[in-house]
């Protein structure tokens, strides 16, 4: 999946695109947003919290940040192993959601912060009892009002989980904060992982080391375009 988030100023308006979902269920979405400040401000990760769920259960109480602000952008990726449904929380907004069959699916959930909430859980219900792994971020100097668009989902079995780039709608050229996001099932195995060219920051998250574990990537870079189409994902083994 790929989100775009747009930063704070217009010359028009800056632009953010772009997260890519990918995994074993090569999942790929994209986000954009605006933000409005000083000329040139761009959009900021500010922190990444990660909570993981070794074990089946249906209550996913995912970790916010430490700190919350309010007008922070605050983007949950969520990977569940399976394809139970998600039940999504009051106050948060789903941004896309796809699945691989019955082996995986991520899903991308976003909420404008009212300052509460730091250091607090929030419930994902899962419809089956399922491990999952979550990244939290928290983005600053965003625009503040429209929600970030998200690219389509796709699914697919291999190393190299690529995501459907994204062309925000009404967007020119800005400096935007694009995010790649994937999705995988299990993610136990060893070997070589890789991040889309240009993208830094990687992190995966792991629900745990069994087989029916699942695994969350996500990368993000910050560059003026109107629209972006992020490389591919390097997983160590073909899966969903």
């Amino acid at each position: 999946m790929t989100i775009g988030i747009k930063g704070t100023m217009r010359k028009t308006t800056w632009n953010s695109k772009a997260l890519h979902l990918l995994g074993a269920v090569a999942l790929i979405l994209s986000v954009s947003l605006e933000m409005t400040v000083p000329a040139l401000a761009s959009p900021i990760v500010a922190s990444v919290t990660e909570t993981t769920f070794s074990t089946d259960i249906t209550d996913h109480y995912v970790h916010m940040p430490p700190t919350v602000d309010e007008g922070n952008l605050l983007i949950v990726l969520l990977v569940n192993d399976r394809n139970g449904t998600v039940t999504t929380p009051n106050g948060w907004s789903l941004l896309a959601s796809g699945t691989n069959g019955v082996h995986v699916q991520l899903s991308v959930y976003c909420k404008i912060a009212d300052g509460k909430g730091g250091g607090t859980t929030v419930n994902f219900v899962t419809s089956a009892a399922e491990e999952a792994a979550a990244q939290v971020y928290r983005i600053t100097n965003w625009h503040g009002s429209t929600l970030p668009e998200i690219s389509t989902a796709a699914a697919g079995t291999d190393m190299f989980p690529d995501a459907v780039s994204l062309n925000p709608a009404g967007w020119d050229v800005a400096n935007t904060l694009w995010l790649a996001v994937a999705g995988q099932d299990r993610g136990d195995q060893s070997g070589h992982v890789a991040y889309p060219t240009s993208y830094t920051y990687g992190r995966n998250t792991l629900s745990s080391d069994g087989t029916g574990s699942c695994r969350i990537y996500s990368a993000h870079t910050l560059f003026s375009a109107a629209s972006e189409d992020p490389g591919p994902f390097t997983i160590p083994a073909s899966e969903q």
